[in-house]
C-alpha cells in the first residue's frame, strides 16, 4: 500500500509540475475519505449517472489508497470504494480493470474483518471472472483466501 501512495504522490507531483501549480497546492488537495462521500457515489451509481461518478471516482480512489493504510475502518471505506470502481469499470465494458479494483477491494475487505465489506468485494470480482471464461476461480480465489 506504501508503494501505491508513492506512486499516487509521484503522478501527482509531476502533475502538479507540468501544470505549473506548486507541490503545496496538490498536496493540501488530498481528499479524506468520508463514509457520506462513498453513499453520494454509490447514489449516482444507482441513478446511473455513469459520467457525473466517472469525475468523481479519481478523487475518492485517490482517498481509498490512502484510507486502506488507516486500520480496518479506513480499509472498509477503500474497499467500498473499489467495489464501486470495480461495477462501474463493468458497466463500461472495462473488464480487466473491474477485475484490479475488485482485487483492491478483496484485499482490502480482507483487512477489514467486515464481513458484509467481504462480499461485496467476492460479488465485485465474480463478474470479470465470469466474463474472462474462468467460472470456478471466484470459488476457489475465495476459499483459498478466507479468514479462518
Amino acid at each position: 500500500m506504501k508503494r501505491r501512495s508513492v506512486l499516487a504522490a509521484g503522478v501527482g507531483l509531476g502533475s502538479a509540475a507540468f501544470a505549473g501549480l506548486p507541490a503545496v497546492a496538490w498536496a493540501a488537495s488530498v481528499p479524506r475519505l468520508s463514509t457520506g462521500d462513498i453513499a453520494a457515489s454509490r447514489r449516482l451509481f444507482t441513478a446511473g449517472s455513469y459520467v457525473r461518478l466517472g469525475e468523481v471516482l479519481p478523487r475518492l480512489l485517490v482517498a481509498a489508497g490512502r484510507s486502506a493504510e488507516q486500520g480496518p475502518a479506513g480499509a472498509a471505506k477503500a474497499a467500498r470504494v473499489w467495489v464501486l470502481a470495480s461495477q462501474l469499470a463493468v458497466k463500461q465494458d472495462r473488464t480487466e480493470t473491474a477485475g484490479a479494483y475488485a482485487q483492491q477491494a478483496g484485499a482490502a475487505a480482507r483487512r477489514s474483518g467486515d464481513p458484509v465489506v467481504l462480499a461485496a468485494a467476492a460479488r465485485a470480482a465474480a463478474t470479470p471472472l465470469r466474463r474472462t471464461a474462468a467460472p470456478t476461480r471466484p470459488y476457489t480465489y475465495w476459499k483459498r483466501r478466507a479468514p479462518t
